[in-house]
């Protein structure tokens, strides 16, 4: 995938959700080469409505570079 496959992700993410917004991240390294983040990420939908997601992410880390990132949502709103 490399460097512009993961920019070119973020640009077609935010494409989606143009007013999408992370908040209340937090993120640790828990190990080494293993680390978590937590977060919210909200948005207005097509019919105008507020809403929400809250997420974790689980990374494996290679060096500098995720070996792996699993990550899990709940919608919330």
């Amino acid at each position: 995938m490399g460097r512009e496959g993961v920019q070119d992700g973020i640009q077609q993410f935010f494409a989606l959700y143009p007013d999408g917004r992370f908040i209340d991240a937090e993120v640790w390294v828990l190990a080494g080469d293993r680390g978590a983040s937590v977060w919210t990420f909200t948005w207005t939908d097509e019919n105008g409505e507020n809403r929400r997601v809250r997420g974790a992410d689980i990374f494996e880390f290679e060096g500098s570079k995720v070996k792996s990132k699993n990550a899990f949502r709940k919608q919330t709103g």
